[in-house]
């Protein structure tokens, strides 16, 4: 994938961090535009593959849990539902989750180059996927 898009609030500032933090990537391997919605589109110039991967972030009163889904880039391999599903074990959470949510968004980011973030949210079962 050499064209991500980005359905986070973050910046382009922000995102050149994640970039380098996430896919090690230098200023010079990536431009940005935006789409006709103001979207934030990146494209990779950059022959550098890397996997797709997710990372889960719990809240400090435990009661939220998010995952952050990063595309792969180039010839990086997929990121599957059940390796979000793994995360979320990792961390004891098994209950109130929504398994389509999940796909949507795992499918989304391996379709689309999408990144995304999953919110689960311990108190009410909700889902947010945005």
């Amino acid at each position: 994938m050499n064209l991500l898009k980005n359905y986070t609030s973050k910046n382009e500032a922000e995102l050149a961090k994640l970039f380098d933090r996430h896919y090690d990537l230098d200023l010079n391997e990536f431009i940005f535009s935006r789409d006709d919605s103001g979207r934030i589109l990146a494209k990779i110039v950059s022959d550098k593959s890397v996997n797709a991967d997710a990372e889960m972030v719990i809240s400090s009163d435990g009661l939220k849990a998010s995952v952050n889904i990063y595309p792969a880039i180039n010839d990086g391999k997929m990121l599957t539902a059940n390796r979000v599903m793994e995360l979320l074990q990792e961390e004891n959470i098994t209950v109130n989750i929504h398994r389509d949510a999940i796909d949507n968004a795992v499918s989304l980011c391996n379709e689309g180059g999408d990144i995304r973030e999953y919110c689960h949210s311990r108190r009410g079962g909700r889902t947010y996927s945005w």
